[in-house]
This record gives structure tokens, sequence and C-alpha cells, in this order.
């Protein structure tokens, strides 16, 4: 971004306690954003304020912390800059921080302000921490700062207990909220437990014993599989005997030949740009009452070893002097090179938590709704992820010069 005729000059503000094990290399990176828009070619280079007085940005080593008085000149677009640093700053953070983010409008003068014209100026309050928990603390010290600080002008500290345990009860309702929306969903049981007929159909072909052999070679290759299917997280909900006919699926080679038969190609949806449409159309249609979507873009950061295939995220940002909700929804880099099926299963399940926060069964009925053949999608997914965690190739995979 040129400084030229930039709008505004945008501040950022505060500190951040970063892990022990933390290096320069790495915080540069992550705050590639922050320099990069400055036109800089390193965090040395573009650490400078444009005010000589503020220090800039500076990191000690020994105390593991970065510290922020820095400003430069942008326009709105820095807010795209803003976010991609606090996710960043989430990787390496130790404790959760504040960043306080001003803009000031550069256009406005005196002249404007005599003829009751309002300036552009905002103010945002960011939040950044290794875990949603860190943040929440933080957001929870704050407010309660704010509470008693104005409450005392007319009562005493010792009378206002009452009033943090009522805080403290709102801030654990919403880490449970969020924690039961960021659970990779789990197959609903009901009286009867599973449902079969989650089961591939045309499963049972390819699960004869012929298929994979009698040899005791290959039954000690079925057994090593059988108890890596187990074991396997994807499958640990369902019944063992559906996880026995997954072994037996796997062990005979022919997994990824049934998957591919039953999902022949790959969506094209290959751009953030292209995934935030396709989404937020859905949105419209179907859940017209829930909030507008802010972002909706893959993420590497994702990984399914940490049972987490997409997540539906809040962020709270003060802004313009009122509290202000961000709707996210990140789905896991791997589901880029992914049959549209899949790719729609994960949707609706990020989708249904804008209306419905618990995995309950209000949940998988909406899930239902936008997506009849959802628990059969999940459980096609389940298999496919077994199959990667079982040292498989992924499949369907497109150039990257593909586009949507």
């Amino acid at each position: 971004m040129s400084s030229y005729n930039a709008p505004f000059e945008i501040h950022v503000h505060g500190q951040v306690q970063l892990r022990g094990d933390v290096q320069f290399d790495q915080l540069q990176e992550a705050l590639k954003p922050l320099w990069h828009y400055a036109g800089a070619r390193s965090l040395a280079d573009g650490a400078t304020s444009a005010y000589d007085e503020e220090p800039g940005i500076k990191f000690d080593p020994k105390e593991h912390l970065l510290q922020m008085c820095w400003t430069v000149r942008g326009d709105e677009d820095f807010r795209q800059s803003l976010d991609e640093m606090c996710m960043n700053l989430n990787e390496i953070s130790e404790l959760g921080a504040a960043i306080e983010v001003t803009f000031y409008d550069a256009e406005f003068d005196e002249e404007e302000e005599d003829r009751g014209a309002e300036s552009r100026d905002d103010f945002l309050m960011l939040f950044v921490g290794p875990n949603p928990a860190a943040i929440m603390q933080v957001q929870r010290d704050l407010l309660v700062q704010d509470v008693v600080n104005m409450m005392e002008r007319h009562f005493d500290g010792s009378e206002l207990g009452g009033v943090v345990a009522e805080i403290d009860k709102l801030f654990s309702q919403r880490f449970d909220d969020l924690v039961n929306s960021l659970e990779i969903g789990r197959p609903p049981r009901g009286s009867g437990g599973l449902r079969a007929r989650w089961w591939p159909q045309a499963a049972p072909s390819a699960l004869s014993e012929g298929a994979c052999g009698s040899g005791s070679g290959e039954g000690a290759v079925t057994e090593a599989l059988s108890a890596a299917v187990s074991a396997s997280k994807y499958l640990a909900a369902y019944p063992e005997s559906l996880q026995q006919q997954a072994a037996r699926l796997l062990a005979s080679g022919r997994l990824p030949e049934w998957l591919m038969e039953r999902y022949p190609t790959p969506h094209g949806l290959r751009t953030d740009g292209a995934l935030y449409r396709h989404v937020e159309a859905l949105r419209q249609e179907h859940l017209r009452q829930t909030p507008r979507l802010d972002r909706v873009v893959y993420d590497s950061k994702i990984h399914v070893v940490r049972n987490a295939l997409g997540l539906h995220t809040i962020s709270s940002r003060v802004q313009g002097g009122r509290l202000k909700a961000q709707h996210e929804i990140r789905i896991g880099a791997l589901f880029k090179d992914a049959p549209a099926p899949f790719l729609s299963m994960i949707v609706v399940h990020e989708l249904a938590h804008l209306r419905e926060r618990e995995h309950n069964k209000a949940f998988y009925r909406l899930c239902e709704h936008l997506e009849p053949a959802y628990h059969q999608l999940e459980l096609d997914v389940r298999l496919y992820l077994t199959h990667l965690e079982a040292g498989g190739a992924r499949l369907w995979g497109l150039p990257d010069s593909a586009s949507a």
C-alpha cells in the first residue's frame, strides 16, 4: 500500500507474551502482513513507525515479549492484514492479549468539523491467544475492569463481587458454547444406537473374505489394519461391526478405488473467493435469519489430526464505540482437493452452527435439512481420513493452476 494520499493513519498498539521457543524468524513471518503492507522487505525494515517518537515494533528475546506502538499510512484494506496477523500470532503466543488499532481520518480537517461533518475515525480492539480460553480470559479481565471502574463511582468495591460473578458466568457459558461449536460432528445416538444405513451400500462386495485373502500373511496384515481402524479417532463412535467392515475394506486395498467410483471428480471451488461466494449463497438461501459471514477461507493450519475439518469462529471487536461480532468459517485445506459432496458436508456442518451452537438433536436435524445425505457423507469422509491416517495417498488432486 502506497503511503501517498492514504486516507488513514493507522496506529497499532499492544504487547503479546510469546512462547519461550519462538525465534525472531517465526515472529517475522507472523508479522509479515504488517511489514509487507508497509512496503518493507523484512520485519527489521518495516518495524519503524511513521512517527519517529513512537518505538515501532520491538521484540525482547529475553522476556519473549512483542511490543507494538506503530503507525502506518493505509486504507480499509489494512483490516485484512490485521486478521492475518492475529491468526499468525495465535500460533506463537503464550498468553492472551489485547491489541488496540485506531484508524485516524487523515483527510478530515478542522474546517470540516466546524461545518458539522464527522470524521471516519474508527477504533478496534483485537484479541489473540494460544487458545479460546486464553483469549476469553483477556476479554473477561478487560470487561471486569471497565465495569468495576464505572460502578465504583457509586458503590464500594467490596459490594461488586456479585457483579463480577455474573460476568464470569457469562464468559463460562460463552466458552462452553465455543468448545461445542469447534468439535467435529459425532454421529448422533438414539435409542437404537447408530443407524446402520450410514454404511455405504456398495461396500459388502468389497468386504468379502475373498477380496481380503485368506493366507496367513494377508491375515496378519488384515489384523494389523483392523487394529489401526479400531484405534482410529475417525470411526471410534461407530459400532464395532462397522469398524470391522472398514478394516476389511482397507485391507483389501479397494477403499481408494471405491471412493473414486463413488465420487469421481473434485469440486471446482479452488479459491477463497469462490468458496466464500458458494457458502454465503447457501446461507442466504437456507438460513437468511443468521448473521452474514464476514469471511470463508481454506486454512492449511487446520489439521484433521486435531479433530477438526472446519471451524466456525465468532470474534468480538470493539468498533466505532460498539461491540461487533465477526463470523468466519475456515475449511481444512485438505478439502480444496475433494469431491463436492465432501465439501458440502463440512460447509453444512459449519453453517448449522450459525443457528445451533451445540451438537444436539436440533443441530443434526438442521444438517439433514440442508444436506439430506449428511450422515452418509460424514461416514464417507471419515473413511477417507482413515485411509490417509493409514498412510494412503491423497485422492482427487488438481494442478495448482486450476481455478474456480
